[in-house]
């Protein structure tokens, strides 16, 4: 399945490259998320978590 927004074309931005280069077997997929980890600040990955519904304040069990 096809993530990038470009149908056949050069990529027109960095995403779309990334994706790109999973999509055709450059590099997997657990890899380019270690490459982007490693790269984004502690706080860049809590925000994304916080915005995607996964960090902790949505994953809490809470008690009643």
């Amino acid at each position: 399945m096809k993530f990038t927004a470009t149908w056949g074309k050069t990529p027109s931005n960095s995403r779309d490259k990334a994706l790109e280069l999973v999509e055709d077997g450059y590099v997997s997929a657990e890899d380019m998320l270690t490459m982007a980890l490693k790269y984004m600040s502690t706080d860049d990955v809590e925000d994304m978590l916080d915005c995607n519904e996964l960090s902790e304040r949505f994953t809490q069990e809470e008690y009643v």
